[in-house]
């Protein structure tokens, strides 16, 4: 099920938020997910804001195993990336420490960068979850060919 918005609050004010991002060719809200196509990246790759229970968590999606391998040698090979994420929530106004990253390839065969959205913050979750999805689109900008094409336009 494909449609513009949700009834989920958070996933709609995180869309909301999407689409005055400039990273994402797309904004569709598919059943408990907030998807966004990544604009700029070298190969497909998306963005999600994915309710899983009473927990949310934002990923980062590629099904092209050398986009993953290029993010994955930059965040074992530079700074930590919890510490990139952390700087650009900073940016966004969010304080705190983020969760571990998983990195994983799933059942379909799509490489998954994610975190799960902490609900302990001094900001609502409502806030949270959609500064946590810009963050995460800003900080993987930044890594391996992520931000060398046109791939999602």
């Amino acid at each position: 099920m494909t449609s513009t918005s949700s009834t989920d609050p958070i996933l709609a004010a995180a869309r909301a938020a999407a689409l005055t991002h400039d990273g994402f060719s797309r904004v569709e809200v598919i059943a408990d997910t907030l998807r966004c196509t990544a604009k700029h990246s070298s190969a497909p790759a998306s963005f999600e804001l994915q309710m899983r229970g009473r927990e949310y968590w934002v990923r980062m999606l590629t099904s092209d195993r050398w986009l993953s391998e290029s993010v994955e040698g930059d965040v074992l090979e530079g700074d930590p990336i919890d510490e990139l994420l952390e700087e650009e929530l900073a940016d966004l106004g969010w304080r705190g420490k983020v969760g571990e990253l998983k990195h994983f390839r799933d059942e379909q065969k799509v490489y998954v960068f994610e975190h799960r959205v902490p609900s302990e913050s001094a900001k609502p979750l409502i806030e949270t979850a959609a500064l946590f999805l810009i963050a995460y689109a800003r900080t993987y900008d930044q890594l391996g060919d992520m931000h060398s094409g046109a791939a999602g336009d």
